[in-house]
């Protein structure tokens, strides 16, 4: 079992849903600080509590990316939570949707681990939590990319 209390915590797609809940989650477990990220900072919710840092994050970027890592270099959990979902089958969809989601929900994740996963290995410590879906387990009509 991984301990939140004064741990710093990254998490990504802070701005709504699963990810704006597991930042209150990580306050209320005790975090010393949440870096709450959302592609634009103003889009997240305001979580009044101070130990909250908005960092802009887009995981599709690798220089947004690089930022987020340098103006991050205490980060003990690393939440990739980050995600879209395009609705379409995989038949008619237009390519390029399901090519933002696997840009998104696989790329943009395995950016994110390659850019933290050294600090982890630095300081011999860190905890990775990837968000996943029970939908990535078999394939859902209208969700092609999401599914892949």
């Amino acid at each position: 079992m991984v301990t939140i209390s004064n741990k710093v915590v990254l998490v990504t797609g802070a701005n709504r849903g699963i990810g704006a809940a597991t930042v209150k989650e990580m306050l209320k477990a005790g975090a010393a600080k949440v870096y709450a990220t959302a592609r634009d900072p103003k889009a997240l919710p305001s979580f009044d509590d101070a130990r909250v840092v908005p960092l802009a994050l887009d995981i599709t970027s690798d220089t947004s990316v690089a930022a987020a890592a340098a103006a991050a270099p205490d980060v003990d959990i690393l939440v990739n939570n980050a995600g879209t979902l395009a609705f379409g089958n995989y038949a008619d969809s237009d390519w390029s949707t399901i090519e933002d989601d696997m840009r998104t929900n696989y790329f943009g994740t395995l950016r994110v681990l390659r850019a933290f996963t050294p600090q982890f290995v630095a300081r011999r410590s860190g905890t990775i939590a990837n968000v996943s879906s029970v939908v990535g387990l078999s394939a859902i009509p209208l969700m092609a990319g999401y599914s892949a």
